[in-house]
This record gives C-alpha cells, structure tokens and sequence, in this order.
C-alpha cells in the first residue's frame, strides 16, 4: 500500500532505493559527527573478540564498582547508535526523524515470557495467578508503547504474545492445533487438501474430549454441517481453512472434544479468553489510534498458538476498505 503522506515513499521507491548503491537515505539527515560514530561503533562489532569479551567486562567492572563509567560509554556508544532513546518522547523525536527520510517506525517492547524453571513444583493455580497478573503488566506498557507510536503517523507497535498470556495455555494449545493439523493431513489420503464427512466423524471420534461428549458422531455431523452450510447429500467436502473453523476453540459446540484433563483444558480456557480481551484491548486501541500492531515471531514450542491468535485478530480488524489500511501484521 502506497501512503497518502508523501514524507513517506512508495513501496516500489524504497525498493529502487535500497538496491541502489549511491543511495543515501539513511545517512543524509546525519551530521558529521553521527556519522563518524557509527562508523566507529559498527567497526567495533565486527571485532569477534569484543564481542565475546563485552560481558565479561561488563561483569568484571561490576564487580570492581566502576558500571558508572562502563555504562556512560556504552551509553554514548552503542546505545546511541541502536536505541532510539529512553524516554516517550525521546523514542518520538527520533521517529520523526526517521520519517522525515521516508523511513517508518517500529516500536518493540522487548517484553517476553518463557516457562520459570522455579515454578515446576509451585501450585498451578498460582503459577496461572501470576501469569496472568504480568500479563496484565505487560499489556499497560503495549498499551503505552502504542500511544508513544500514535504521535507518529503510520507507525508500529510490536507485541510478544508470550508476555500476554500465561506460557501453558500456549504451548498446550499450540500442541492441539498441532493435533488437528495432523489429523487432517492423515485423513486426506488423496492430499487434494479436502476430506468428506466420514472423514470428519472420524478425526472427531479422536479428540481427546471425544470420550466426554454423549454422541461424538451426532456432533460430527452437526459441525460438518455447519461448516458446508448445506443440507448434506453425502457429497460434501471441506478443506483445511473451514475445518479448522468448524473445530476452533473459539467455536462453543466444539469446544468439548478439545477439552481434557490432561490437555488443553477448562482452566486454559479461561486463559485463552483472558488472553483474547487483553489483545483485542491492544487492537481497538491501535484502531483507534491510527498505529498498526506488529505481532513478532517467538518460540517454535509456542508459534502455532500465535499465529492462531494473529490470525484471529486479522480477521476482526483488518477490515476491507479502511483508510488507513490493515492494524495487524503478523510476522
């Protein structure tokens, strides 16, 4: 999408830019002085040795007492060079900046969350208490970090999922999406990327919640249904994109053949819905606002969950027709 502001270039114009060798848009807004300490901080990293030594000094100077002068040297350095500032309104004169030679803005709270390694033997319903209690940290400073990326038109806000979700319902989920990936591929012997109502019952009679349900093959056929919204000859088929709709977490008449007790279960229910508000939270802002939402890329154990939530919030908020173009982007 081209933008309507023409400090900002094309798409095709930054391509043109970037492939020329005389191109000069990041460097032509710099002073003398910024050059030349660019220069030096970017022959710095290529020395491998200060690389792998950095740390040690930082820990060694730590220890001697002297992180005040370590640390106003990295500061006046490195800092310089790759952040853009401490502050709000520091991060926001250098976006402008950056804008004023065409290039846009993403602001990335480098929040993220991992499984604790001290909480193995701690009470799960605490674990869940306290997930859920950062998580809620976590999305007031997104929700800082999209009014800091508002001031600058066309700018991004980049999110971590793991920050705003407890890391369980993640990984549990990402390994049930993973089941009905799986699922669905074995049952299309044919690999032309659809299967017929026989093979739905099936897949359906194999979930883990399947041995709760009363009637696995009358709920089948009634989410079989609803998916094709016809009224079944025998003939129909569905591909992938519509069966993972019909047996989506986010569809209540499925949800008992993916709950279990040793699986996703009741309590990663409730966390999956409190995980959904503090998201859709983050996007009506951002539509609200005119910032976009950048959702990053994390652990391969959690990605598919994530790339279902992203997916989730494409659908709601990248309207065809809006101005201003799509909120989400998923990377």
């Amino acid at each position: 999408m081209e933008h309507s502001d023409p400090a900002f270039l094309s798409s095709s114009t930054t391509i043109a830019e970037l492939n020329d060798p005389q191109n000069r848009v990041a460097v032509r807004t710099k002073t003398a002085s910024e050059l030349a300490l660019a220069l030096l901080v970017y022959r710095l990293c290529t020395l491998t040795w200060l690389v792998k030594l950095a740390p040690h000094i930082i820990t060694f100077a730590s220890r001697l007492h002297l992180s005040g002068p370590v640390y106003y040297i990295i500061k006046r350095t490195f800092f310089r060079q790759f952040c853009g500032g401490e502050t709000a309104d520091a991060c926001v004169a250098t976006m402008r900046r950056l804008r004023a030679s065409g290039i846009g803005s993403i602001l990335d709270l480098s929040i993220e969350a991992d499984f604790d390694l001290s909480d193995t033997n701690a009470n799960p319903a605490a674990v869940r208490a306290k997930s859920n209690a950062e998580a809620d940290r976590v999305l007031e400073l997104n929700m800082i970090c999209l009014s800091t990326a508002r001031c600058v038109p066309g700018s991004f806000a980049a999110i971590k999922v793991t920050a705003l979700a407890p890391p369980a319902l993640l990984r549990d989920l990402t390994t049930l999406l993973q089941i009905l990936l799986d699922a669905f591929h074995a049952a299309d012997a044919d690999g032309d990327g659809n299967i017929g109502l026989a093979e739905f019952r099936e897949i359906v009679r194999s979930l883990p919640g399947a041995p709760t349900v009363a009637d696995p093959d009358a709920l089948a056929f009634a989410l079989f249904a609803s998916a094709t919204s016809t009224e079944l000859s025998g003939t129909e088929t569905i591909d992938f994109i519509t069966f993972a709709d019909a047996l989506s977490v986010e569809n209540p008449a499925a949800r008992p053949l993916l709950v279990s007790a040793a699986g996703f279960t009741t309590e990663h229910l409730e966390d999956y819905e409190y995980t959904v508000e503090r998201l859709y939270r983050l996007c009506q802002y951002a539509t609200d606002a005119g910032a976009r939402i950048m959702i990053d890329a994390e652990q391969s154990y959690f990605q598919r969950a994530i790339e279902h939530l992203a997916m989730r919030l494409e659908r709601e908020y990248n309207r065809k027709g809006s101005a201003d173009g799509p909120v989400v982007f998923n990377t």
